[in-house]
């Protein structure tokens, strides 16, 4: 083989090497460029939608601000939850400080439906009979002793004498699990 044709293959196979490195570098140039834009347009969109979840959270907090702020006041009293034996042993020293003539006092504890703040509650069921304003101030000084207690039922009817009312109260106790209530999608604030 002559030197001069060696030499011509050998720039010809040179040629054709460099032009498949210059088309591959090309096809991944074009590729990477297309990527490029596509990470480009999803950037825009994703901050587009940032942009509509954050006036939607500013349209929520405006629209939740009362809410919000009666639920940060009542707060302390649900941070202030009570065990079933301490909700128990409340609600019976309430009952024997008052003077109230229990006739029938039972407790039991109840579950909520799941994911709430307040999973479970006391439910006492009493039968009271004495004077009436002793007993109706006594039903008041619950409310305002055990704020986020709620009267299930209470039926007033005539007492046995003249003055007195039998009163059949039904109270509901929150009880709270306090690593529930400050976890992650059950707190009320």
């Amino acid at each position: 083989m002559n030197p001069k044709f060696s030499g011509l293959i050998l720039v010809g196979l040179l040629a054709a090497v460099i032009a498949y490195v210059v088309m591959e570098i090309q096809d991944h140039y074009t590729v990477a460029k297309q990527e490029a834009a596509d990470a480009k347009n999803e950037l825009e969109l994703a901050q587009n939608a940032k942009l509509i979840a954050a006036k939607g959270l500013t349209n929520l907090e405006k629209s939740t601000d009362s809410l919000r702020e009666y639920l940060k006041r009542w707060r302390v009293y649900f941070e202030e939850g009570v065990s079933e034996q301490e909700a128990e042993q409340l609600i019976t020293d309430k009952v024997r400080q008052s003077g109230v003539v229990v006739l029938s006092q039972s407790s039991r504890e109840l579950t909520n439906k799941e994911g709430l703040a307040i999973p479970r509650h006391m439910r006492f069921s009493l039968i009271l009979e004495d004077d009436y304003v002793k007993t109706l101030n006594w039903i008041g000084s619950l409310e305002q002793e055990f704020p986020t207690a709620r009267v299930n039922r209470c039926q007033i009817s005539k007492g046995q004498q003249g003055n007195d009312i039998k009163v059949i109260l039904e109270l509901d106790l929150p009880i709270i699990d306090e690593e529930q209530f400050n976890a992650g999608g059950t707190s009320i604030t």
